[in-house]
């Protein structure tokens, strides 16, 4: 209850019009019940509103406590007395927030309103550890095979590659048998691996392959898989990694089986310990919108199949400024990387041969192991005696006549190799498929014929002929003697061609 001074006159507008006035009346008005101020605060305040009103105000409070607490809280508690707790508490509690709103409006009018709106929003958002990976049912979060501080289940692009409870999303072929097991490369008992085991069969060398389709953009990736090869187990079986490269995102129309494979057959393996394989910084092919990966399981001269495990495999997509390139490599030495100005495309055979195209006569496989770099192994093959001196690759390139070109490229002999050569040509066509050769349009360089080093071959400031729009790089190994039945081999390496 509030009183009302005599010694204080004024109007009140409330609700339309009231008119209240005091004037010069005696102690017996303070006694006055102030019927006109509704404090009646009708709290439907679900949430047990203990409202401790301790309010000795001295003004007519004209408490219009909207407490309609649907917890749209409009407390709009128009207490005159500067505090004008415009409580827009607009609590629409559709909210799963641990709202233990403790109002405490320090309002010496203890509005207390402990909204026991205990509106429970046990955010099971509670991110206890056991965090799932979007690809795999358990992630184990403790492998970091690339050592980047990210967990490989977090960031690998492939599917079930931790093996944590099953072998989904791998597919054997049918000579392959595949089956979980709970051995983990990490002794991981929540995780465990691809056990695979060859069909009984007769002697001789067989390679098969579970294997997963994965969607990739046209850029450069990195792989790295955990195997592991039981001791004495009968079986001679040694673990291999094959990456094919497809123009569709679902591995069914491909780039070229030979030309855009990756392929790597582990002999040198350690038995009864979990080893670690990796490939990285590989550039794709160009268009490939899928990669098709192969875990292997190679046998090699044993009438008794074993077993090859696989475990935590991590493929991930690289962000470098050259992807899959080396970017120190500038032969030219015009302090520019190769990788950067280059216009042919794959000319340090990282990995694979395409898009280069090998004649006829010809084949070509990507090496990196030969002469201490990556390089492309160009065979010749002579069945019969032909007055063909040489053959190799060729890569077609746009080009045009207010250009100048130069081209380098690097070949390299194995000393026992016996009349072979190497040369590079750069030759102008008046078409953009290098099919209609211009006149004066073919260059090339001499034939080397040097052994067990690298030779730089270079076709420096070449002007094309008027009507050029493509030009055709060639990579060439020579055979020196007109014989047949026999197969001769150059090695071919940082192929750069530019122009000014």
């Amino acid at each position: 209850m509030k009183t009302v001074s005599c010694l204080l006159c004024f109007t009140v507008m409330l609700m339309g019009v009231v008119a209240l006035t005091g004037c010069g009346g005696n102690g017996n008005a303070n006694a006055q019940n102030d019927s006109g101020d509704s404090d009646t605060e009708t709290d439907t305040n679900t949430g047990s509103d203990t409202d401790t009103d301790t309010d000795t105000d001295t003004d007519t409070d004209t408490d219009t406590d909207t407490d309609t607490d649907t917890d749209t809280d409009t407390d709009t508690d128009t207490d005159t007395d500067t505090d004008t707790d415009t409580d827009t508490d607009t609590d629409t509690d559709t909210d799963t927030d641990t709202d233990t709103d403790t109002d405490t409006d320090t309002d010496t009018d203890t509005d207390t309103d402990t909204d026991t709106d205990t509106d429970t929003d046990t955010d099971t958002d509670t991110d206890t550890g056991t965090e799932k990976a979007a690809t795999d049912e358990y992630c184990d979060q403790t492998v970091d095979l690339n050592g980047n501080g990210i967990a490989d289940c977090k960031e690998t692009l492939v599917v079930n590659g931790q093996f944590s409870s099953n072998i989904d999303g791998w597919e054997p072929t049918s000579e392959l048998v595949i089956e979980y097991s709970s051995d983990d490369a990490n002794e991981n008992t929540q995780s465990g691996s691809l056990l695979t085991s060859l069909n009984a069969r007769s002697n001789g060398s067989l390679v098969n392959y579970t294997m997963q389709c994965v969607p990739i953009n046209d850029s450069s990736h990195s792989f790295w898989v955990q195997y592991y090869i039981p001791p004495n187990q009968e079986g001679d079986q040694f673990p291999g990694i094959r990456l094919t490269y497809y123009t569709d995102p679902d591995c069914t129309e491909g780039i070229g089986f030979d030309q855009a494979s990756i392929v790597y057959n582990i002999s040198d393996v350690i038995e009864g310990s979990w080893e670690t394989f990796s490939l990285q910084n590989r550039m794709d092919p160009p268009g490939a919108a899928s990669l098709l990966l192969f875990l292997s399981n190679v046998e090699h001269d044993s009438f008794s199949p074993g077993v090859v495990q696989y475990d935590n495999v991590l493929l991930i997509e690289d962000g470098e400024p050259c992807p899959g390139e080396d970017a120190g490599i500038d032969i030219n030495e015009d302090s520019i990387a190769d990788c950067q100005q280059n216009l042919l495309t794959n000319g340090q055979f990282k990995w694979f041969a395409f898009p280069w195209q090998p004649d006829p006569q010809a084949s070509a496989w990507a090496h990196d192991d030969v002469g201490d770099r990556h390089s492309l192994q160009v065979t010749y093959y002579r069945f019969f005696e032909s007055e063909i001196e040489f053959s190799g690759v060729t890569q077609c390139v746009p080009a045009s006549e207010d250009e100048m070109y130069s081209l380098y490229s690097q070949a390299y002999i194995i000393d026992a190799t016996e009349d072979v050569g190497a040369s590079i040509s750069l030759q102008f066509f008046g078409d953009g498929d290098c099919q209609e050769a211009l006149d004066d349009g073919m260059h090339q360089t001499a034939t080397s014929l040097e052994t067990d080093s690298w030779i730089m071959h270079q076709l420096s400031d070449i002007v094309p002929p008027a009507g050029t729009l493509s030009a055709q790089v060639r990579l060439n190994t020579h055979v020196l003697v007109n014989y047949s039945n026999t197969s001769k081999v150059t090695y071919h390496a940082n192929a750069l061609l530019i122009a000014k």
